[in-house]
């Protein structure tokens, strides 16, 4: 009996050292684990933050996008309200001249003068005479002249002389007055 005392005793040991050495192992492997695979998720960390700081970027750019849409449109909203109160103002002998040649350039007509007389008061109305001399094809000096009838507040055409030159162009001398009121 008292060899299967000792025999248990060992088996008890040996068992027991197993265990031991199972243990070590167990630590060993999650060790070569921590050092295999720490790197490995920490560089996965970094690489979803890069994505997800790259996703609210993303996301911000639509949102910039849509705000951009926002103001243009709210500029252009603006812009026609400018240019809705720079028609109703009167001219002066200052602005009128940058006004008859924005009209000639859309018309496509080549401006060469535009004189401003004095302005008169008559009748509660501001006239100011205008001369304008420039060049262009036929339907640029009629889209030209539709667009100095159309200023406002209002122009009154009082002379007007188309001479065709050698080129095949027309020169066109226009003489017209822009009344207002008086304010």
């Amino acid at each position: 009996m008292a060899q299967s005392e000792v025999g248990k005793y060992l088996n008890k040991i040996l068992l027991h050292r197993w265990e031991a050495a199972g243990l070590i192992f167990c630590v060993l492997l999650g060790l070569a684990c921590w050092q295999v695979c720490f790197p490995l998720a920490s560089g996965l960390k970094n690489e979803i933050a890069t994505l997800g700081r790259d996703f609210t970027i993303m996301n911000s750019a639509d949102s910039l996008e849509a705000m951009i849409a926002s103001v243009r449109n709210e500029a252009a909203i603006l812009d026609s309200e400018v240019n809705t109160v720079k028609e109703s103002e009167p001219f002066t002998e200052g602005t009128l001249p940058g006004v008859i040649y924005d009209v000639a350039r859309k018309a496509g007509v080549k401006a060469s003068k535009v004189e401003i007389s004095v302005a008169t008061e008559a009748d509660g109305a501001r006239q100011l005479p205008v001369r304008f001399c420039g060049s262009g094809e036929y339907a640029e000096c009629g889209r030209f002249i539709d667009g100095v009838e159309s200023l406002k507040p209002a122009a009154c055409i009082k002379d007007l002389a188309l001479k065709k030159t050698v080129k095949g162009n027309i020169d066109l001398t226009l003489d017209f007055i822009v009344v207002s009121p008086v304010k």
